[in-house]
This record gives C-alpha cells, structure tokens and sequence, in this order.
C-alpha cells in the first residue's frame, strides 16, 4: 500500500470531493474550540472564521430564564485541553449557586478532522429541586451568510421509514427572502424514523458549510430557520420537561460538528470518513469491513417471515451450502425461544425453546465453526416482557410491558443472558431488534424516562463489548429506526428497514444513505443472484436472503455474486462519487467509491426496466466518467459483465467511457486499481 497524507494546504483539482482535509479547514475547528475555550461573552459577536457563531453550543429554559442569563452568572471553569488518540479534549463546567444547577460539556476536536465533538451532563448539586428546565437544546448553531450570494441548503436523507423511499437524499434551500421559516421540523420518532436520519449538511453561501450528527437513540427533534439572514440550527430531546431532584444528573444527545469548505461532496466525504475511522467499531482488530451473512429469518421461502419455523435441523441443512457459497455469518433471527408458536409473544425471557433445539446451539455452533463462520442470535431486551415468570418477583424491572434499562439490576439479567449464550453457546454475533417505549406519569418528569433507559440502553451495548471483545454487533431496531451517531458507535452494520426485495428502492438508498455513512453500515438483504438484483445491494452489507438447499438454486452463480462482493467491500470505506441523480423512476443509476489511499475503487451503473424501454437508441448507452482518479496514471479496469480487462488512462476514464446495455433491467460494475 502507499503512504498517504490526507491534509493539504490546498486539493489539487480531482481531489477537490475527496476526504483529503484542507489545513484552513482544520484551523477553523481549532479557532472554533479556542473560542468555547475563552469564554467569550455572550453579549459580543464573535464569529470564528467569519460565519460560526463561538459564542455557545447548547442552551436551554431553566425556570423563566434563558441559559444565557444563568450561565452567564455561573462560576465557569475550562479544563487544559489534553491530546490522546487523536483528539484534544477538555471540560467546561457551570456551577450557579442560585439554582444549584451544574453544567458540564465535555469537548472534544479531531485532529486529524475539521471536527468538534461535545456531550452536555445538567446535575443538580443543591439540596432542592431544580426550577423547571424546558427547551433543552443539545445543539444552538448560528451561520452567518455575509456578504456572500446565494441562498443556504439543508441536506440530508429520509429515514428507515420501510416505504420506497428510505434513506434516499434531499436538498432544501433555506431562501434569505423568508425569515424564521422553519424547514427541518421533526418530533415524534425513533432516531431514524418517519422523516429523517439524524444526519444533515448545512451547506452556506462562499462554498463552505457544516455537517450535522446527532448522536441519541430515542425522541429528537432538529430545526433549521432563517434569522435575521442568518441559519440558525437546533438539535434537542422534544418536548422534554424535567425537575432535577437533588443529586440527580442527565445526559444530552451527543453531537459532532465538522466544518468544510469548498464543495459540498468533500465536506460530505470527510465525514464519512471521521465515522469510519473514529466511530464505526473495528472488526476483528482491522478497521471495520462487512461480513457476508444469511439470516434464517429469509431462509426456505421466508421473505423475512421463516422465524419460529426454523430448528436446529433446518439450521444445520443451511450450513455446508453456506459455506461453500462464501458465507461468514449465519444468524438465527426471532423466535428462537420459547414463543409457543407465535414469535411476538415470548413466554419466557431469552432461553432458547427446548423442542426446537435440544440442546441449544451448541451443535450448529461447532459445525459453523469447522467452516470458519460465525453464529449469530436475534435480541430485543426491551420488549414484551410483562407477564413473564422471571419478573414475578420484581415487577418494577418492566413497565408496559418493556424492560427498564435503566435498572442495574434489570439489566444485568439481560447481559447475563447473552454471557450463557456467548461463552456456552458459540455466540458471536449480537443482532437487536425492536424499540422501548418509556412513559412518564409525573407532567413535570417529560422525557426523564427515556433520558435514563437510553443511557441503560448504551451502557448494556458497552457492557456486551467490554466482556466479549471481538463480538460482532448488528442493529435492526424496528427495521432501521435507530441509525444515529450512538449507535453507529456500538454497531457495525444496521438494516436498511424492513422494506425488502426492490432493487431500485435498495439502489436509492444506497446512494442517500453513502452521502452521510461510511458504505457497508446499512444491511441490505437480497434474494437475488442476478447481476442486478444482487449488485443493487453491493453498496451496503450483503445479506443472503436465499434458501440454498433447493435442488434448482443457482449455486454456482450465487457463489460467484459473493465473491465478487469480496473483492470490492474494503473499497466502500472510500469517497463516495455520485454518478448520476438519485431518483426511483429515472432510467438511470450510478455511484462510485474510491480509495485515494489505494488509487483504487469500483462503479456500479443500473438501467432500469419500464422507463429503459425508450425508442430512443442513445438510451442504451450510459456514459460513465470516473472521479478523483491521480492524473497522468494508468489504471487496470475490469468490466465484471463482459469479464473484459482494460488498462486505460485516467484521461480516457474521466473523459467517458460508454457502456452498451441493451436490455433492461441490467447492470455493469466496473473495478479499477492503478498500475502505474
């Protein structure tokens, strides 16, 4: 591999979208945190470089008085920041004796990434309760426009929401001419569903702009308006009202700020790169690269519905094909325990059915391991456990039926159930499913419920790490509800929604959900073995929905499919290249990842079917131009549907090259790696 420095003062032309970090980009998050730093008064304008408000990152209502009073008043001290792991940390604290509320954020900046990083803690040190603490912002970001032309845009992707269009991307215009107009408005979901991912590039005249991550797996909500000719920007809980009793303490979203300048699709790539690099877990001690799995679940016809049928026999009959398909992975989805039938209606807490398999998992573990695959276990800790035997005895561990995490004690019965399966049962892969539901009854205590099991939620996912390093972790979580900067921390790949089996759909998604995430964090199953079918889900992490114990499954072709996806995964860590525009109904679709540390990367182009029925001769042709490849290089390209290989400049490949398909629905990947 060749060295590779990713900061420069300046990015040569086709490296002007790539992750290379410009040096004036990184002094810009380093003024912006010497500004936090400093304490400048809120009063004063102080703008770092020219556009970032540095006066505050958060803020909120503490009885009838705006944060900016109280912490004002406050007693603030500011750490030294301290540089470990490629990150300057430190702590700023508000303590006001008035109201015996203390206030913590502790900050971080990247670096090696244009990046600011904080999480705000609000603990009450009195004696007595807090007044009211209402509009609770975890983010308060003012962008000034100057005097430069043109309008701000919000950019972002639609949630798992299990419709057509999930995760598929967007662009508002913030126009100057409509002030306090609010255009991102959400409340009411799970981090990733109904509207948004939680993700959002906030693009401002003068080519620069930044992107947005919140990091907090239950009820959010983001605003985006126009003030005073300015975009001013939140992130908060919702509507969160609480009382903090004494010695009481609550935790923000967690959020990451990186500043870009530029163009958009660079500022877009380094963060994709921060998460990959600084977020997404590591995989068996290398940075993280998907695994290809089958999940029982789509298994003998199931289309996601083959769960309480599965048992240890029809589990061991998917083994040695899976292997020799490629496999990695084999997860036995829900309904593995005591259900009576019924997989949404458990009737005990995690102990897997006697009936259906005797003696655990032990067997089908050992078989898997002989072939160098992994077994994996579908979990939903907070669900439908109310009328279980195991909480006879406590009835306070369950409310409404979900278990609260944040109960030490509740939760350790949990993670010990998930130890017996670890370390006696083969398990080494954690898929969770499912979302809690957390009520407060108190008027005054909105939010406090949520506030406390999401914090439980994380420590068990911390707890499953620490006590088995090397575990793999899947999310689904209601079919890709919760996909935000905490769980991309904890997991290595998420399902997509559970909207299966459309090729265009997958495709779109992809292509939105790539603009934001590393590629290979989205899980995107596929029943196809086809060219098209099969590569519309190559972007993200492959997960065989095929049954192939059928005496007519195409083996050899499928077995084929996986190795192709093997050659080409390590590369979707790299920049993300749109090569055409993202829509469901147009003819075609294109995208490219691009390793600049390897010179090296792969495009993936789609004629659809119906609207690829034009008379029109030239709508067989696509003509594809490569992005961000080294001038003056050569480079070996391989077309995977002729099994043609080209050595070709990288003038001919940025200036076109044409791609015959005459049939539709059809499809091309091209591979390429310099050469010299």
């Amino acid at each position: 591999m060749q060295s590779f420095n990713w900061l420069s003062e300046s990015l040569l032309e086709h490296q002007s979208e790539s992750s290379m970090v410009r040096e004036d980009e990184l002094s810009a998050a380093c003024a912006w945190m010497d500004a936090l730093l400093e304490g400048v008064d809120s009063h004063t304008e102080e703008w770092v470089d020219g556009w970032i408000d540095g006066n505050r990152l958060f803020g909120f209502v503490c009885g009838d008085e705006d944060s900016e009073e109280l912490l004002g008043r406050a007693k603030r001290q500011a750490t030294t920041p301290v540089s470990a792991d490629g990150k300057a940390s430190c702590q700023l604290t508000w303590q006001d004796a008035r109201t015996g509320l203390r206030v913590t954020c502790d900050l971080k900046r990247y670096e090696c990434f244009p990046a600011l990083e904080w999480l705000v803690t609000l603990s009450n040190d009195s004696r007595q309760d807090t007044p009211l603490i209402t509009d609770v912002d975890a983010l308060r970001l003012r962008l000034r426009r100057g005097a430069d032309v043109g309008d701000f845009v919000v950019h972002g992707a639609s949630g798992g929401r299990s419709k057509r269009d999930d995760l598929m991307p967007f662009s508002v215009p913030v126009p100057s001419d409509n002030p306090n107009s609010h255009l991102i408005s959400f409340d009411g979901g799970f981090p990733s569903s109904n509207v948004y991912l939680p993700f959002f590039n906030f693009e401002a005249p003068g080519e620069r702009g930044i992107v947005l991550g919140i990091g907090w797996s239950g009820h959010w909500k983001s605003t985006a308006a126009a003030v005073d000719d300015d975009l001013c920007v939140s992130a908060s809980l919702g509507e969160v009202s609480m009382v903090l009793r004494p010695g009481e303490s609550v935790r923000l979203p967690k959020m990451l700020a990186l500043i870009w300048k530029g163009r958009r699709l660079h500022g877009q790539n380094v963060f994709r790169r921060l998460l990959h690099t600084e977020y997404v877990p590591g995989l068996f001690g290398e940075p993280q690269r998907p695994l290809v799995s089958i999940n029982v679940g789509f298994t003998h016809h199931g289309y996601g519905r083959f769960l309480e049928d599965a048992d240890e026999k029809n589990v061991l009959s998917l083994v040695e094909p899976s292997a020799k398909l490629g496999a990695e992975l084999v997860t036995i989805d829900a309904g593995w325990y005591d259900c009576e039938g019924d997989w949404s209606h458990p009737s005990s807490y995690w102990r897997h059915d006697r009936n259906r398999y005797p003696e655990g998992f032990a067997r089908i573990f050992e078989q898997l391991d002989a072939r160098k695959m992994i077994l994996g276990l579908w979990f939903a800790p907070e669900w439908g456990i109310e009328d279980l035997e195991e909480f006879a005895e406590h009835p306070e561990w369950a409310v409404d039926g979900f278990l609260q995490m944040s109960n030490p004690e509740a939760r350790e019965l949990f993670l010990s159930r998930v130890d017996d399966y670890v370390e006696n049962q083969g398990l080494s892969c954690f898929r969770q499913d499912m979302l809690g539901r957390y009520d407060d009854e108190e008027p005054d205590r909105a939010g406090m419920s949520e506030l406390a099991n999401i914090d439980g939620l994380y420590e068990c996912w911390k707890q499953i790490s620490r006590r088995h390093p090397g575990i793999v972790m899947e999310g689904c979580c209601g079919g890709g509800q919760r996909i935000d900067l905490q769980t991309l921390s904890f997991f290595h790949w998420h399902q997509k929604s559970d909207r299966w089996f459309d090729p265009e759909s997958d495709q779109c998604g992809l292509y939105g959900s790539s603009l934001f995430l590393p590629g290979g964090v989205i899980n995107i199953p596929t029943k196809a073995t086809d060219d098209y079918g099969a590569w519309s889900s190559f972007a993200g992490q492959l997960c065989l929905a095929w049954h192939p114990v059928d005496v007519d499954f195409p083996s050899r072709e499928a077995a084929r499919q996986v190795d192709r996806y093997k050659r080409i995964r390590n590369l979707l860590s790299g920049d993300f290249y749109p090569l055409t525009s993202c829509s469901l109904d147009s003819e075609w679709m294109g995208y490219q990842f691009h390793r600049h540390d390897l010179d090296k990367g792969f495009a993936l182009v789609f004629r659809r079917a119906g609207v690829a029925a034009a008379p029109c001769p030239a709508s067989t042709s696509f003509i594809l131009r490569l992005r961000g490849l080294t001038p003056g290089s050569t480079y070996s390209t391989t077309f995977e549907r002729s099994g043609k290989i080209l050595d070709l400049t990288c003038a001919k490949l940025a200036e076109g090259v044409e791609l015959i398909m005459r049939n539709a629905p059809c499809a091309e990947m091209v591979i390429y790696e310099r050469n010299r």
